[in-house]
């Protein structure tokens, strides 16, 4: 496996700073084993981003963007049923353990948000943001009995990724003595 994170992190100019990078991963899977819950896969995955910050008197705003995008190839697999050894295609006693597969999944996440600070360390607080995330190998390539679980998980190669919205509101109040805060989302 290798990973990579390339980032530039701003100075601040006048109240305003961001960040924009680069990162992801490269990996090659084999399974060693005789009974296998998920095939021998590759995947390559890479994202970049842009966060912004701006601090002006007792306001605080600050908001990102992400886009990611990850493949899967999972490596089509026979297994001879008498002696659970890998074979060939269309060998006599042959199974066809896993189907070979390419899978792709790319999408933003995003964040926005604001801070202002009162007087007397009362501050009130809100975000709105959206989220991606893609399935993981098990969840696309899965099938076979799971260790500890004693259940057949089966993959899908055709999922979706999964998208999510969600917004933030808080009050609170930071002092020497007391630190209260109410939060909805």
């Amino acid at each position: 496996a290798a990973t990579y994170d390339l980032r530039y992190v701003s100075q601040n100019w006048n109240g305003f700073d961001f960040s924009v990078g680069l990162n992801g991963l490269y990996q090659a899977s084999k399974s060693l084993g005789t009974l296998l819950l998920i095939p021998d896969y590759n995947i390559f995955q890479i994202g970049g981003f842009v966060i912004a910050n701006y601090r002006y008197k007792g306001l605080t705003l600050s908001g990102g963007i992400r886009y990611d995008d990850r493949m899967f190839t999972g490596k089509d697999h026979w297994v001879d049923t008498t002696t659970q050894q890998p074979t060939t295609p269309g060998a006599v006693n042959g199974f066809h353990e896993f189907q070979g597969f390419t899978s792709n999944f790319s999408g933003p996440s995003g964040s926005i948000g604001a801070t202002y600070n009162f007087e007397h360390q009362v501050y009130i607080k809100g975000n709105f943001a959206t989220g991606f995330r893609a399935p993981n190998v098990a969840e696309c390539a899965a099938n076979g009995v799971h260790d500890g679980t004693v259940v057949w998980e089966i993959g899908d190669p055709n999922l979706k990724p999964e998208i999510s919205l969600q917004g933030d509101m808080a009050v609170g109040m930071n002092s020497k003595d007391v630190n209260f805060e109410a939060a909805g989302f």
